[in-house]
């Protein structure tokens, strides 16, 4: 029997060198008709636990997996999304549970790329979320979490193998910069200028939230400049391509 290859699984195995690179965007689902976004959009709904922790203060509820995705697409158009949908009903609260079903799939897809806009300060979710970073890691698969919510320090952005990143409201558009004194950890800008299809402006509010996609685009680009590198050729790339070569 002829093997069927995903995208995803095409992509690592090399097998397409002009496609699309994967991004995956685990957050509140994907509304299509409000900003720009790619033609082709993967969907998934892992949200069937009852919801507590990981819990922001975001008042764009409903759209934020949207607009979280449609930076990325901004920056980077050349993506295919994978939407995974882990916060129900509008809410921004999930379950460690429900992430780690989000991360367990895109790991069993292969998912090159992950984008978290999200995290958890609970220390009792920590264990069982950095063994599933771990997995990912070492299938050579990229995670991009934002670092603080509600001003604490999160998990899995706290992972020494994860793109941590933070706010600088002092930065706009796509610049960042390598956070000096850390290993893997990045500040980003949340002030992006969204056009919505109706053709009105759409100003993103300041929040970490909207600066993880930030670097999730660098990321791609990178990958699609250099295809595909280990994640020190990526850390390197961010360094010295930022608002502030080499932090």
């Amino acid at each position: 029997m002829r093997r069927v290859l995903s995208d995803a699984q095409r992509f690592f195995d090399g097998r397409a060198e002009s496609m699309k690179i994967p991004v995956a965007v685990i957050d509140s689902g994907i509304k299509r008709d409000v900003f720009s976004l790619p033609d082709e959009i993967h969907e998934t709904d892992v949200s069937r636990v009852i919801p507590f922790r990981f819990k922001h203060s975001v008042s764009d509820t409903r759209l934020h997996g949207t607009i979280t995705s449609s930076i990325i697409h901004k920056y980077s158009p050349e993506i295919l999304l994978y939407s995974i949908q882990v916060f129900p009903d509008g809410s921004l609260i999930t379950s460690r549970q429900t992430l780690l079903r989000a991360l367990k799939w895109c790991l069993k897809k292969r998912i090159p790329i992950i984008n978290l806009s999200l995290g958890t300060t609970d220390k009792t979710d920590f264990q069982d979320i950095e063994n599933m970073i771990d997995k990912l890691v070492d299938n050579r698969q990229v995670v991009v979490s934002a670092f603080q919510i509600d001003g604490a320090d999160t998990m899995p952005a706290m992972h020494p193998k994860v793109f941590g990143v933070l706010l600088d409201d002092t930065l706009q558009n796509n610049e960042y910069y390598a956070l000096p004194g850390t290993a893997n950890n990045y500040c980003a800008s949340s002030r992006h200028l969204l056009i919505r299809q109706d053709g009105s402006e759409y100003k993103t509010p300041v929040n970490t939230s909207y600066a993880a996609p930030t670097i999730t685009a660098a990321i791609v680009n990178c990958i699609k400049e250099h295809p595909w590198r280990e994640q020190g050729f990526i850390t390197d790339y961010l360094k010295n391509n930022g608002a502030r070569p080499g932090g």
